[in-house]
């Protein structure tokens, strides 16, 4: 993966310059990582019902002024879940003493057809960056890996 193609594939999804950067580079350290064996992108079916979550629409008003009914918006919902999917996405390290996967972090209710895909994911760079973060915090990071500057 290189970081300056990531960096425009990002930008044409409309990314702003800062974030675009940023979120390649976390994502080509993350590839290096994923690489070795350290970590990974658990990417699951979502078994909480979205509406259940997030309760019943109530209809909206798109960019045009035309007034959607709960009805319709529902249907929608419903259309986009069946053809991308509802997902959790969850960032792993693989812990260096009992060699098992363990969660850093996770985020569910992702509609995306690719979930682990940053340009239809915002909260993948995140989770990427979580597990490089506590790769660090455990002391099993490589030696390329360094911390993150804020």
């Amino acid at each position: 993966m290189n970081k300056r193609q990531e960096y425009h594939r990002l930008r044409g999804f409309g990314w702003k310059p800062a974030q675009a950067w940023r979120a390649a580079e976390t994502m080509v350290q993350f590839e290096r990582a994923e690489d070795a064996g350290l970590v990974r992108l658990l990417v699951e079916p979502e078994h909480e019902s979205y509406f259940d979550v997030y309760g019943e629409p109530d209809g909206y008003v798109d960019q045009y002024g035309r007034r959607h009914s709960a009805e319709d918006e529902r249907r929608e919902i419903i259309e986009l879940i069946e053809s991308e999917g509802c997902w959790y996405v969850a960032s792993e390290v693989l812990c260096p003493c009992c060699h098992q996967w363990t969660i850093v972090e996770g985020v569910g209710m992702i509609i995306a057809d690719l979930p682990q895909d940053p340009a239809r994911n915002v909260y993948a760079p995140e989770l990427m960056r979580s597990a490089l973060d506590e790769l660090i915090r455990n002391g099993n990071a490589p030696a390329w890996l360094e911390p993150e500057e804020v």
